[in-house]
């Protein structure tokens, strides 16, 4: 799928999701919101739409962008104990 054929919802969340990760350390290390949505927006146009990047820059730089973010991120992956 491409362009318009992607579902709303799907590319608010797709967008969500990179900022999210970004912002809680998941995968990575924790940075920002101001330097995930420089890192999100690398990827306007190519990999997320335009509208929903520029919509997070307003609430990101207005403040109205609430982050409830943990103290600490979550571990990347989980693995079982070994027996």
């Amino acid at each position: 799928m491409t362009g318009d054929s992607i579902p709303g919802m799907a590319r608010v969340l797709a967008v969500a999701e990179k900022f999210e990760a970004l912002t809680a350390g998941r995968g990575v290390l924790r940075i920002t919101p101001q330097e995930a949505l420089a890192k999100v927006t690398e990827g306007s146009g190519t990999e997320f739409d335009p509208s929903v990047v520029e919509a997070l820059g307003r609430a990101v730089k207005d403040g109205s962008l609430e982050l409830n973010l943990p103290d600490i991120a979550l571990p990347a992956t989980v693995t079982a104990p070994t027996p």
